[in-house]
């Protein structure tokens, strides 16, 4: 009887130990868990406020995005106007620079007189060309003589010889012969006459020369008469070198010598024959 009912009652105990036991394990399993379920809990919301913060990092830093690009769009804009006014600023500057050398070029070509040295200089040039093609005639290319405007708007001649090895050597007009002078003084009268004739259209059918042929020898003599023969031959268009294309009579005024010497070289020779103080003339 008791014995029996203590072993079953010990029996009771033992197994509700064990219940107990097993119970503790399980609420000490729960409470770990619990624990660790808290701290998970607890990560996850520090993750949370995290990814908040993320992403009000985010939305500020697209906001700044969003204000950066239209400040980048504002400065882009700047830049290209602040090029285009450096181009344009460019241009500008090319322009006066072009201008300031037209400016100058203009200064240097007209001078203190302006238009009336410009046109002056330009006249001397051209005289100076229309000249030389007579004075290289005269003197079987031998003479070169060179018109120029100064400073002060006076002209200057300049005489060249040509040497023995072909080159040019300037001369003083002074130290000229007599027959070289004269070549250049008559080469100048005609080279006027085409001056003229080219630039304002003033063309003459007479040519008078007084004494043209003073100083030159019989071989310049020639020469005189050989260019005033060919002046009247242009009228048929046989020659082009000059612009007395008009010219149909020359008068020459020439001592006994040298129109005996040009007597092949003119169509007639009247002659002024003075007598007792009395001129009269023999009409060839």
């Amino acid at each position: 009887g008791l014995a029996e009912k203590e072993r079953a009652w010990s029996d009771k105990m033992k197994a509700a130990e064990l219940a107990l036991k097993s119970s503790r394990d399980d609420f000490a399993t729960l409470s770990n868990d619990l624990q660790k379920a808290e701290q998970a809990y607890r990560e996850a919301s520090v993750l949370e406020s995290t990814e908040n913060a993320a992403k009000t990092e985010i939305n500020s830093l697209e906001n700044d995005s969003i204000s950066s690009a239209a400040a980048y769009d504002a400065l882009a804009h700047d830049v290209r106007q602040m090029e285009d006014v450096i181009r344009q600023l460019g241009e500008d500057r090319a322009n006066a620079e072009q201008s300031s050398r037209t400016l100058v070029r203009l200064a240097e070509v007209f001078g203190p007189r302006g238009v009336q040295s410009f046109v002056l200089q330009n006249a001397v040039q051209a005289l100076s060309s229309f000249s030389q093609v007579y004075l290289d005639l005269l003197s079987d290319d031998t003479l070169k003589l060179e018109l120029a405007l100064d400073t002060g708007d006076r002209i200057s001649r300049t005489a060249y010889i040509r040497s023995p090895d072909g080159s040019w050597v300037d001369r003083p007009l002074s130290s000229l012969s007599g027959g070289q002078w004269r070549r250049c003084s008559l080469a100048l009268s005609l080279g006027f006459t085409d001056l003229v004739a080219n630039q304002r259209n003033i063309r003459s059918s007479l040519l008078v020369l007084d004494e043209p042929l003073t100083h030159l020898d019989a071989t310049g003599r020639a020469q005189v008469g050989k260019i005033l023969r060919r002046l009247l031959q242009k009228t048929d268009g046989s020659d082009t070198e000059t612009a007395n294309n008009k010219l149909t009579t020359i008068i020459m005024i020439l001592q006994d010598l040298a129109a005996e010497e040009l007597e092949e070289s003119f169509d007639s020779i009247d002659v002024v024959i003075r007598d007792d103080g009395i001129s009269r003339v023999v009409v060839d």
